[in-house]
């Protein structure tokens, strides 16, 4: 299982099986607990079924360029 994370208001999480190529998407989780447990959830069932669990997550920078915030870089 690979569980990609984009933090941030407009962000997001990806998880992607590598046992059965099955993936899901879901916007950013409100809180940082609605964060935590869809990360458990996912991450345990990964677990139940033998599959090694990875997370990456986006290093982004605080600002781009000349006083841009990193949000507005895209």
């Amino acid at each position: 299982m690979i569980i990609g994370i984009d933090p941030g208001v407009s962000g997001g999480i990806c998880c992607f099986s590598k046992l059965s190529r099955n993936y899901a998407l879901t916007a950013m989780p409100k809180t940082e607990g609605d964060i935590f447990r869809y990360i458990k959830a996912i991450s345990d069932k990964a677990i139940s079924q033998s599959e090694i669990v990875d997370v990456v997550i986006e290093d982004i920078p605080h600002f781009c360029g000349v006083a841009v915030p990193s949000s507005s870089a895209a």
